[in-house]
């Protein structure tokens, strides 16, 4: 028996060891906002961890990498039906959609609304039901005028200045693209990576997510569009 024990602590530690090391290429996150002239539209969100599948089936085998607990399969289906039922009932929040690829560790999730500031709310609600001590509202989007703000920066750099050293390391390689789309020509932006696609109505943000955190502002954009 106790020469099992040992077998099972030296691979667990083996293991951890490997899995902890930077990964290469881990995730991307898809950021997609399509708004129309009168400000309702709808947002979407895609995290895609399947660049990583195999190293995190791997990790499923340890009882927690860092500190952090692994959750089960089940557990990280609760989880994502719980926040979709709640972002079900938020006022202004409509067609819901969420969808979790086990195999390939994809989760998607998406919704409309009758106003772009909706989505401020519900992260606030989010942020408070969790943490309620710490919790901040604050405008991630805003729209007037045929003019959309998006600021994005300020939050995403302290979540990065909270994270634990060892932790920032599973950003490495990891890739970051906004795409915002309009129903009339885009005017003007003020993100220096942003590109204008030809039928200028669409703006595509890609870049490893490390490269932006270094230059927060590069997360934001103030967008003015055509009447």
């Amino acid at each position: 028996m106790t020469k099992n024990k040992n077998w099972a602590f030296r691979f667990k530690f083996w293991m951890l060891l490997i899995l902890t090391l930077p990964l290469s290429g881990c995730f991307e996150i898809i950021h997609e906002l399509n708004l129309n002239p009168n400000g309702t539209g709808r947002v979407e969100f895609v995290i895609n961890f399947s660049r990583s599948a195999i190293r995190i089936e791997l990790l499923k085998l340890l009882d927690d990498v860092n500190g952090h607990q692994i959750p089960s399969d089940s557990e990280i289906r609760r989880k994502i039906n719980n926040f979709t039922d709640s972002v079900r009932v938020s006022p202004g929040i409509t067609n819901v959609f969420s969808r979790y690829d086990e195999k390939n560790y994809i989760l998607e999730f998406g919704c409309d609304f009758d106003r772009v500031e909706r989505v401020n709310d519900r992260i606030f609600d989010l942020w408070r039901q969790n943490d309620p001590s710490k919790a901040v509202r604050e405008k991630y989007y805003s729209y007037a005028e045929n003019e959309l703000k998006v600021n994005l920066g300020s939050r995403i750099l302290a979540l990065f200045q909270q994270m634990k050293p060892v932790d920032r390391e599973v950003l490495v390689g990891a890739d970051y693209t906004s795409i915002l789309r309009f129903n009339n020509e885009v005017i003007s932006q003020t993100n220096k990576v942003a590109k204008i696609i030809p039928n200028k109505k669409i703006i595509i943000v890609q870049s490893p997510i490390l490269s932006l955190i270094q230059e927060p502002s590069l997360f934001n954009n103030i967008i003015k569009v055509k009447l």
